[in-house]
């Protein structure tokens, strides 16, 4: 049915007072017998039709699966979100730039321009001195602003004053340099295990892979030339810088004729240079 006044439609139930879109009174429409009977029977057709009709329930796109499905995209998107935030540094600290092989300067001025603080520390190196062997934390590592970052920068290895120290000092300072070397004994007068000499003077650049020839002091002793030959023994005692006598006396049964057979003072006395050794 239609409203008399602006034609809207009332449907075919029981009328309303007034309608819905106008507000026009309906009362005298509803009071006629024909629009009684009318309504009454359009109600009783549609209690049937509810009766009959079986309503399908039309599930929501959120619902079940599909939610669990929607839930899952949008945590996925989230993960991408932080992952290229991450990845653009805009979260999650900042990674140093790695300079190792830079010169001190260049590396000191792109870290301290990311913010962070610089230490430095030197160590013994063949190369150029003045450039970045390593770096901790290293460049994989990110690091809140105003952290420390540790440089180990290159120091030229040169030969260090090892002339008149004892063995002991002498190595220390060798290890420290990070040098390779031998010492050999030389037979000398005064304190033993003293550095003479060393084929590289002090102060000298010097490289890891060149070993240093270092002479050390050994006290002077009376060789071992017991059962030597005369010439043999002669000889020794020339090499230590000591003077020979010869006493000859006669060969007794089980001893071999030419052949040294004591000696004085005896072997392993420490004497002085130009001693005489019977």
């Amino acid at each position: 049915m239609l409203c008399p006044n602006c034609s809207h439609d009332l449907g075919d139930g029981i009328l309303p007072v007034r309608c819905p879109e106008c507000g026009h009174s309906l009362a005298n429409l509803s009071d006629a017998p024909g629009v009684v009977e009318g309504a009454k029977r359009a109600a009783e057709r549609k209690k049937l039709l509810r009766g009959s009709a079986t309503i399908e329930h039309v599930r929501h796109p959120w619902d079940g699966h599909g939610k669990a499905f929607g839930i899952g995209i949008f945590l996925l998107a989230l993960v991408i979100i932080c992952f290229m935030l991450w990845h653009l540094q805009a979260c999650g600290g900042v990674s140093p730039n790695n300079v190792v092989g830079w010169r001190l300067e260049r590396a000191q001025a792109a870290l301290e321009q990311k913010g962070f603080k610089v230490e430095v520390t030197e160590e013994f190196d063949d190369g150029e001195p003045g450039f970045v062997l390593s770096m901790n934390p290293d460049s994989n590592a990110r690091l809140a602003p105003g952290t420390a970052i540790t440089l180990v920068i290159s120091k030229a290895r040169v030969m260090p004053d090892i002339i008149g120290k004892s063995k002991d000092d002498a190595q220390k300072l060798l290890d420290e340099a990070g040098l390779t070397y031998e010492f050999v004994e030389v037979i000398a007068d005064g304190d033993e295990n003293i550095v003479l000499s060393a084929n590289i003077a002090a102060g000298n650049k010097a490289s890891s892979k060149n070993k240093i020839k270092v002479e050390v002091s050994k006290k002077r002793t009376v060789p071992d030339i017991l059962n030597k030959s005369e010439a043999d023994a002669t000889n020794a005692l020339t090499m230590a810088q000591l003077k020979a006598k010869v006493v000859y006396v006669a060969a007794t049964a089980d001893q071999k004729e030419g052949v040294v057979v004591a000696v004085d003072p005896e072997v392993g006395t420490a004497v002085e240079k130009d001693a005489v050794v019977t």
